[in-house]
C-alpha cells in the first residue's frame, strides 16, 4: 500500500523521485490510446464500412470525394493543417454524416445511388418472396371443385354428393380466407346448396336460420365462385344489424377480396388490370413492401407473413385515403358491398339468364356518360320504349368528381343491368335508379345492392347531392319525387309498365 509520503507499507527507504515519475508513466500508458499520426487518423476516420453490405470504401475513394484534403494531412494550398479539435471533428462529421441519415430515412436513398446494383437486387429479392401464395392444399382443393363444376355443367347433375360440393367451397375459404370463415361462424351463419341460384346468396331461411346459399350450377370461373362468398358476409352483418357497413369494414373486406386475388395467382386469380381498385391494391401492396424496406424495417430474412401483412394492411390504408371526400359537397364516398362480384361482372361480357321455360343470352350495354352524345341517345330510345310501355328506368352511379354513369334499368325482360357496372367498378357518392322526361327528372331512388347509398341518420343529404349534381347537368329536380329504400322498403321493377 503506498504511504502520502510515497513510501509503500515495509518499506523503509523513501522511493526515489524518478523512480515514482516511470512508474506514472509506465501506468498512464497502459491505458492511453496509441497517439495517431495525421495520415494514419486520415485514413481511419476515411475508411468506411457499409453497415448492410460489409464492403468497405477506400480512403483514396474518398479523397477523391473530398479532394482539398490531402493523405499526409495537408490541405490543397500546402498548408499543415492543424493537429487540434478541428482536424478530428470535421472527419468525424464527414463520418457520421451517412450514418444519421439512417434516422430520417435519407441512408438508404443514398446507398441506391451510391450502389444502385446491389441495392435492387436486394429489394427485388425480395419483393418477390413477398409475392402472395395459396397457402399447402388450397391449389389441390380449387382443381377438385373445378372438375367437380366441369363435370356439373356437362352432366347437368352433381356427379358427387351436394355435401362434398359444398364441404370443398368451405375447405377452400377456410384455407385463403380463415377470417371470412370466422365472420361466418361468429354469425352462425350455414352453407347450404341451392338449385335456384346462380350466385352466392346470403338470406335468412323461413325457419330463422342465417344461411349463404351456394349456387349448384355456377357457370363462371370458380374463383367469382370464392371471392363472392366472402361479399356476401357485408350482407349479413347489415341484415342482422339493421346498419349498412361503414367505410372502414368495407374497405377491409374489398382489401381481403383483392389479397385472396392476388393469392389465386395466374391460375385462378381474375387479371387486376381491368379493374381500377385492385389494379389500385396491387401497386400500394409493393409500395408498402418498399416503404418498409426504406426505413429498414424489413431484409432479406424477413418472413412471408410478416411481408405479406405489411403489404396488405398498407394498402388497405391507402384504400381508405382514397375515399375520403376531397370536396366539400360530397358528404360521403361508398365502396361497393360486393367487391369480389365486379371482377366477373366485367369480365363476361356475354350472359344467359335462366329459369323455368325461360333462356335468354345477351350483351350487356357499356354505361354511358350524362352529357355526352351516347347518353342523349340513349334517353331517346327509351323514350321510345316507354310509349310502347316498357320500363324505361335508369341505373345510375354518380362518382366523387361529380360524372353521373347510366344504363337502362332492363336491357330485355328479365335482364336487368348492375351498378358496379354503370360505375366501372369505382367507389360512388350516390347511387340508385333515375326516371327522366325530357329534360326534367321526375323520379330519383338510393335503390343499389352493390352500393347501399343510404343514410339512415340524415336519408336527405345523399339525395339533395344527387339532386345537385343533376341540376349540373342541366335537369330541372324542381318536381322530382325522392324515394329511400331504408324508408320505403326495396322495390322489384317491372319490365311492362
Amino acid at each position: 500500500m503506498r504511504l502520502r509520503s510515497g513510501r509503500t507499507c515495509g518499506d523503509d527507504k523513501p522511493k526515489s523521485p524518478d523512480s515514482t515519475k516511470k512508474r506514472k508513466r509506465e501506468t498512464f500508458s497502459a491505458v492511453r490510446p496509441r497517439q495517431l499520426s495525421s495520415k494514419q487518423r486520415f485514413e481511419k476516420l476515411t475508411h468506411y464500412s457499409d453497415p448492410i453490405s460489409g464492403s468497405s470504401s477506400s480512403s483514396q475513394e474518398n479523397i477523391d470525394e473530398h479532394p482539398s484534403v490531402q493523405p499526409n494531412g495537408e490541405l490543397a494550398s500546402g498548408r499543415k493543417r492543424d493537429k487540434g479539435a478541428a482536424f478530428y471533428n470535421d472527419k468525424v462529421l464527414k463520418r457520421l454524416m451517412p450514418l444519421s441519415g439512417v434516422l430520417d430515412g435519407t441512408w438508404h436513398k443514398q446507398q441506391s445511388d451510391a450502389r444502385p446494383e446491389q441495392y435492387s437486387l436486394e429489394l427485388d429479392t425480395i419483393r418477390n418472396y413477398a409475392k402472395p401464395a395459396l397457402p399447402d392444399g388450397a391449389e389441390a382443393l380449387l382443381d377438385r371443385l373445378k372438375a367437380m363444376q366441369q363435370d356439373t355443367l356437362r352432366d347437368g347433375k352433381l356427379p358427387l354428393s351436394g355435401d362434398t360440393n359444398k364441404s370443398l367451397v368451405e375447405k377452400i375459404l377456410e384455407k385463403v380466407s380463415p377470417e371470412t370463415c370466422q365472420d361466418y361462424r361468429r354469425r352462425k351463419v350455414e352453407f347450404v346448396l341451392s338449385p335456384e341460384e346462380t350466385h352466392p346468396h346470403a338470406e335468412k331461411s323461413d325457419k330463422g336460420h342465417w344461411r349463404l346459399n351456394l349456387p349448384t350450377n355456377y357457370q363462371y370461373p370458380i374463383q367469382g365462385l370464392i371471392l363472392q362468398s366472402i361479399d356476401q358476409i357485408l350482407k349479413i352483418e347489415q341484415d342482422q344489424d339493421g346498419n349498412i357497413p361503414n367505410s372502414s369494414r368495407r374497405a377491409e373486406i374489398t382489401a381481403r377480396v383483392f389479397q385472396i386475388n392476388e393469392m389465386l395467382g395466374e391460375k385462378y386469380g381474375y387479371n387486376w388490370k381491368d379493374y381500377k381498385l385492385a389494379e389500385n391494391y396491387h401497386k400500394d401492396y409493393y409500395d408498402g413492401i418498399d416503404e418498409a424496406f426504406k426505413n429498414q424495417l424489413i431484409n432479406t430474412k424477413t418472413a412471408k407473413e410478416t411481408l405479406n401483412e405489411i403489404g396488405h394492411n398498407y394498402a388497405k390504408e391507402k384504400l381508405l385515403e382514397r375515399i375520403k371526400p376531397e370536396d366539400w359537397n360530397v358528404r360521403m364516398i361508398f365502396l361497393s358491398t360486393m367487391p369480389g362480384s365486379y371482377f366477373e361482372e366485367s369480365s363476361i361480357k356475354e350472359r344467359v339468364v335462366e329459369s323455368p321455360g325461360f333462356r335468354v343470352t345477351y350483351r350487356a350495354e357499356q354505361p354511358v356518360k350524362v352529357g355526352t352524345e351516347e347518353c342523349r341517345t340513349l334517353l331517346k330510345r327509351l323514350e321510345v320504349r316507354k310509349e310502347q310501355g316498357i320500363n324505361s328506368t335508369l341505373t345510375a352511379a354518380i362518382l366523387p368528381n361529380s360524372e353521373i354513369w347510366v344504363q337502362p334499368a332492363f336491357f330485355e325482360d328479365k335482364v336487368m343491368s348492375q351498378h358496379s357496372i354503370s360505375a366501372g367498378g369505382n367507389p360512388c357518392a350516390w347511387a340508385g335508379e333515375i326516371e327522366i322526361e325530357g329534360n326534367k327528372v321526375t323520379k330519383i331512388r338510393d335503390q343499389s345492392g352493390h352500393f347501399r347509398t343510404y343514410n339512415a341518420q340524415e336519408p336527405n343529404i345523399l339525395s339533395n347531392f344527387a339532386l345537385s349534381v343533376l341540376e349540373q347537368h342541366g335537369y330541372d329536380t324542381s318536381k322530382t319525387k325522392v324515394e329511400f329504400t331504408l324508408i320505403h322498403g326495396r322495390r322489384n321493377l317491372e319490365y311492362r309498365l
